[in-house]
């Protein structure tokens, strides 16, 4: 897949030269990827009906924003700069994306990544090793610029225990 390699080099390359905010890179890359893949969410018309937006309800299972005839229960109601930012982030819209609040941010975060995990039907085992925002609380990584808290939730943990590793004593 050409596009989704050079997806990844300019996220890498963006990464790399710390002129973005990394959280923003990691998310546009994830939209992006998931647009590729053709599991983008609707941000801007009903995932539904497809009528025209913007629709303030948001649902993971339903493919991203959903109109109020739509709306299923269960929906999350983001502020309307939530989808504004996702949407910014999946268009490249820079300018809209850098000028948002952290608290939007971390929002449209964390639909982007319940949206990957929904349609990959399995968690990111790494994501909750990236921390977003929480500052004081997680060192920078100085070779890839994310903040890494140094612990690893329980989950995690307990599927890390499970793993068998190769050593070289086994031949691999």
């Amino acid at each position: 897949m050409p596009a989704l390699h050079r997806l990844t080099v300019g996220a890498l390359r963006a990464v790399a030269d710390g002129s973005r905010p990394w959280e923003l890179v990691l998310d546009a890359y994830l939209l992006r990827a998931m647009g590729i893949a053709g599991w983008a969410p609707a941000l801007t018309e009903c995932a539904r009906c497809a009528a025209p937006g913007p629709h303030r309800a948001f649902h993971i299972a339903a493919g991203g924003s959903v109109c109020v005839h739509c709306r299923p229960s269960g929906s999350t109601t983001p502020p309307q700069a939530v989808l504004d930012l996702m949407s910014a982030l999946y268009d490249g819209d820079r300018d809209i994306a850098e000028a948002s609040q952290q608290s939007h941010r971390n929002q449209a975060s964390g639909l982007v990544a319940a949206h990957l995990q929904w349609h990959l039907e399995r968690q990111l085992r790494t994501l909750p090793l990236v921390e977003r925002g929480v500052p004081g609380r997680s060192q920078r990584s100085p070779t890839t610029g994310f903040r890494c808290s140094g612990r690893m939730s329980p989950v995690v943990m307990k599927r890390a225990a499970k793993t068998t590793y190769p050593t070289a004593a086994s031949g691999a």
